[in-house]
């Protein structure tokens, strides 16, 4: 009888309203200027030479965004530049350097894929500093989206080469301004390589990031409001300097650990 009651009972309640399926892309509208706060702590190992050294860096960064062109399919063009707020290096791994994010311009799909990407021309010596700054110490992997709608509890993968993801839609929150926010893994090949004529210099890094980390996304503008997490390093750089004595190699291996933490401060110069 008791088994009758409850199916009366649960015939009787209201039904619940099904979720709402959402549609998470980014979006470029042309002119549109996003600045973020972006802070890093980082922790690790040098070697070099058959030397050890302790690395203890944490940095905060202001970073501007510009859309700067937008394709017919949903791509984007953002110009990127930025400026060190502080920066402290307290093992002195980077010789208390005051890195800048080196200022590129970087193409992206409406999913997050990077359809390619090209440094600004700067001086050669401040351009070698930065960019290998930039990818040591928390340049975060980028969240690829699904294709089509998905609803909180969701899971998906992507794939390419030797980077993969895998993410859950956690949630979808707010009123007038909606947010939908994810949480993944994601690990990625990082390459960077780099030459400077006037210093007879030339760096090649590879190595390995592995990334978990939430973002939140504002579904009406298709930007990002926060995304923070940590981020594993582990990169060789091989170092060839030419001198008067002939050329010389030597090899650099980083083991870092990145805590990372990247929030929407200002929008078209408003506080946000």
């Amino acid at each position: 009888m008791r088994y009758a009651v409850a199916i009366v009972v649960a015939m009787l309640l209201p039904a619940r309203p099904g979720l709402a399926a959402e549609e998470l892309v980014y979006r470029g509208e042309l002119g549109r200027v996003a600045e973020y706060r972006v802070t890093t702590k980082a922790t690790g190992r040098q070697i070099s030479l058959g030397e050890r050294r302790p690395i203890e860096v944490e940095a905060e960064y202001e970073v501007r965004e510009e859309v700067v062109a937008c394709d017919p399919d949903g791509s984007f063009r953002i110009q990127v530049t930025g400026r060190a707020v502080t920066v402290n290096d307290r093992s002195r791994a980077f010789g208390g350097q005051r890195f800048e994010p080196p200022p590129v311009q970087i193409h992206v799909s409406p999913r997050g894929e990077i359809l390619g990407a090209g440094a600004i021309p700067e001086d050669g010596l401040t351009s070698l500093r930065a960019n290998a700054a930039a990818a040591l110490l928390g340049q975060c992997l980028p969240v690829i989206m699904p294709s089509g709608p998905l609803e909180p509890g969701d899971r998906w993968e992507w794939e390419e080469g030797d980077a993969k993801q895998s993410n859950r839609l956690v949630e979808v929150t707010g009123g007038t301004s909606r947010v939908a926010r994810v949480s993944g893994t994601a690990h990625a090949p990082i390459v960077l390589q780099e030459r400077s004529e006037a210093l007879g210099l030339t760096t090649e890094m590879t190595g390995m990031g592995r990334q978990t980390s939430t973002l939140d996304l504002l579904l009406d503008s298709g930007l990002v409001l926060r995304h923070k997490g940590n981020l594993a390093l582990q990169t060789k750089t091989k170092v060839r300097m030419e001198s008067p004595e002939g050329p010389r190699t030597f090899l650099i291996e980083m083991h870092l650990r990145v805590e990372f933490d990247s929030r929407l401060i200002r929008l078209g110069g408003k506080p946000v």
